[in-house]
């Protein structure tokens, strides 16, 4: 599934309630983008993915995933007809142990994963980065300056969906 075939991760009427509300959807879809892109994976919802994945050759497999809720298969692609590996057991925050072919595009992975819907500590992130926001403001004499980043508290959130440093 391409990341532009990703379901929504918030609708805009999750977002009333929050400064600026209500959103325009093209706003929310385009700061949700932002939000996926920074942190490498589509966090939610839940959805089956065919992932063609790099692998170094060692005992670990990473996914770019933090939420899997199962793996339905795992693939050689190194010969000329894909087949199918056993033997592996995967863990919850994206890791398969195993043994797989190294190489580029060598393993084939269908996965479940991803949050049932945009976790709620996400929902001040996304209102955040949909506000508009002036860069700067002259009135009169004064000038006021503001950041389009968002709130630091609120988007230092963002860490704990962000995927890792992979090998």
């Amino acid at each position: 599934m391409a990341s532009s075939d990703w379901p929504g991760l918030v609708d805009p009427s999750e977002l009333i309630g929050f400064p600026g509300a209500p959103f325009p959807a093209n706003t929310v879809n385009a700061a949700t983008a932002q939000i996926r892109r920074i942190c490498g994976w589509h966090i939610a919802p839940v959805i089956t993915e065919t992932l063609v994945l790099d692998h170094d050759g060692s005992g670990v497999l990473h996914l770019p995933s933090l939420m899997v809720l199962d793996v339905v298969s795992v693939r050689d692609l190194t010969g000329r007809t894909p087949r199918e590996l056993s033997g592996w057991r995967w863990s919850g925050d994206g890791m398969i142990e195993g043994h797989f072919p190294r190489g580029f595009r060598s393993v084939e992975v269908v996965v479940e994963h991803g949050y049932e819907s945009c976790p709620d500590d996400l929902l001040p992130v996304v209102a955040s980065r949909t506000q508009r926001r002036a860069m700067q403001e002259s009135l009169g004499s004064r000038s006021v300056s503001y950041s389009v980043d968002g709130d630091r508290a609120v988007e230092s959130t963002l860490d704990s969906y962000m995927l890792g440093p992979r090998p």
